[in-house]
């Protein structure tokens, strides 16, 4: 009798823990049929399914996305263990949906809701089969325990984890108190010193040497003063920008668009977010074998190359030219591995497109409407082609280098050769698969061409215009700029005489007041974050349709 009554505790006191701690979904051993309920088989070239397996909760009277697993392809099994981290409730409605996935086309393979029980959330291992999957396997573990893969049987050993974790805690706590007391001390040391530095009258920089305290001072005075310098400099840069610009009669709105663009400082790359090309090549495939064949994917073997030896050679450069913040930017992919970033391809997806972590699974969500998904990965990092000018000066970022020192002393080229947007993104380096459902490499729409020559040529004028505001001698880098500047300028005359556009019009007329000299840093720089907004305002205000005499100066061969 006693037994029974103490193995009853045990349980009681298990499914106290059970329903008072957070507790995570798992899945594991789906095996789904060959053929669907028609008797067709999945795929028409290998006859087995491409698995995603998504898995929503109800929350607000609607059913929200938690979960997309990685895509399992050719495949009518899922052996691997599934840890969603959903956290679920007792009483909380879940649904599990899996779909033959080949990119923007889904196959429905079955569906299956329940609601979290006594049963689920203790534990027990699920088996159920519904619609066309023969066998899914779901359970549930505690939060504390979601590291360890398998069941826990009893409650003991949940007691034992607890315990242990007590332990450790209170061996943090331990040590969290010795730095307390050894800061104490160091504060007491410290006050020692200085009392010895006014009986004594020494310099303080001959005592603080080699005093830590001393150097972060030094430091955050330094910060600030740089900081001080450079809040002068861009605050002198902005009324640069509104003297210039007096003239064109910007509105309130303009002015507010400008201040933003002229604020917004480039973020750097997180490289804990970088997926890589690999991830993407999931779906893309057919994406991924054209990139391969472009010299973007070529890039890896640059360190190789006598050209890139002799530039590295030259400006002093030490190690791997795979770990110089100067060449990787545009020449590599990096990925943090083991707390540094590592260069891991040349330049790839996430180059133009943005770090994937953020919204690598909002963008291949197919239960959202396309328009309204990209809308949504752009607001959490995704460079798409909604924004023709985002995407378009990612392309003149590195194609114009804005470096003087690389080209003066390390022989650098000054920029891409006769570098043109559509010739250059019309050619090898085109993917358009998606808008073709995966049939083909689709060629751009006309009106879309319009748009991206026009905005190529604003940009080609902004980079020049940014490349002689960093020139600081007359030289080969100078040179180059000013002659990119007066293509750009031509090429901006030539299509304002084929269709009258006004934001065109406007930038001519400021580009007749810049004085384009070494040394003129505000005034051009001003004239460069203008050209950005004018470029976003023609975007906004043409979709090409209404452009066609550009089409006989809009470049026909691609590169």
């Amino acid at each position: 009798m006693k037994l029974y009554t103490l193995l009853f505790i045990n349980l009681f006191i298990f499914a106290i823990f059970a329903f008072s701690q957070e507790n995570y979904l798992y899945i594991s051993d789906i095996e789904v049929s060959s053929k669907n309920k028609k008797g067709k088989k999945w795929d028409s070239l290998l006859g087995k399914p491409d698995i995603i397996l998504h898995v929503d909760i109800w929350q607000e009277n609607r059913w929200t996305n938690v979960f997309v697993s990685k895509k399992y392809q050719d495949s009518v099994k899922i052996d691997e263990v599934l840890e969603t981290q959903v956290s679920i409730l007792l009483d909380q409605k879940i649904r599990m949906t899996l779909f033959d996935i080949d990119m923007s086309n889904n196959d429905l393979i079955g569906q299956y809701e329940f609601t979290v029980s006594k049963t689920t959330i203790l534990g027990k291992k699920q088996n159920v089969d519904f619609d066309n999957v023969k066998k899914l396997v779901y359970y549930t573990l505690p939060y504390s325990h979601k590291n360890n893969k398998s069941l826990y049987k009893n409650f003991s050993e949940i007691s034992l984890l607890k315990k242990k974790k007590e332990k450790q805690q209170k061996i943090i706590q331990r040590q969290k108190q010795e730095i307390q007391r050894l800061k104490k001390k160091l504060e007491s040391i410290d006050r020692v010193i200085n009392q010895v530095i006014e009986e004594l009258g020494i310099g303080d920089e001959d005592i603080y040497k080699n005093i830590s305290k001393y150097k972060a001072e030094q430091k955050k005075l330094a910060k600030q003063e740089k900081l001080e310098k450079m809040t002068k400099e861009r605050k002198k840069t902005w009324q640069k920008i509104l003297q210039i610009t007096r003239s064109l009669k910007l509105s309130k709105n303009e002015l507010e668009q400008m201040r933003s663009n002229f604020d917004r400082k480039r973020r750097p790359t997180n490289y804990k977010k970088i997926v890589t090309a690999d991830k993407c090549s999931e779906c893309h495939r057919k994406e991924t074998a054209q990139w391969k064949k472009t010299p973007h994917y070529k890039t890896k073997w640059m360190p190789l190359r006598a050209n890139a030896k002799q530039i590295s050679k030259k400006l002093g450069l030490m190690g791997s030219i795979k770990r110089s913040g100067r060449c990787v930017k545009c020449h590599f992919t990096q990925q943090e591995q083991r707390g540094k970033p590592k260069a891991v391809s040349g330049v790839s997806c996430e180059s133009c497109h943005g770090e994937g972590k953020d919204w690598l699974y909002i963008h291949n969500n197919f239960d959202i409407p396309r328009k309204k998904r990209l809308e949504s990965a752009a607001k959490k990092g995704m460079g798409n082609t909604l924004d023709i000018y985002n995407i378009a000066q990612k392309c003149y970022a590195c194609h114009s280098v804005l470096d003087e020192e690389l080209v003066n002393k390390g022989g650098h080229r000054a920029g891409s050769r006769n570098f043109e947007f559509v010739s250059w993104s019309q050619g090898m380096e085109r993917h358009n698969f998606v808008r073709s459902r995966n049939a083909q490499n689709a060629e751009t729409t006309k009106q879309r061409l319009r748009v991206m020559f026009v905005v190529g040529a604003m940009l080609d004028l902004e980079y020049a215009l940014r490349g002689i505001a960093k020139a600081t001698q007359k030289g080969i880098y100078f040179t180059n700029a000013m002659e990119r500047a007066k293509i750009g300028y031509r090429r901006l005359v030539a299509l304002q005489n084929k269709a009258d556009i006004h934001e065109i019009s406007e930038l001519l007329k400021l580009f007749k007041k810049l004085s384009l000299r070494p040394g003129n840093h505000e005034q051009l720089l001003a004239g460069a974050n203008l050209i950005i907004l004018k470029a976003k305002k023609f975007t906004k205000n043409h979709d090409g349709s209404k452009l066609e005499s550009l089409d006989a100066i809009i470049p026909k061969n691609y590169k």
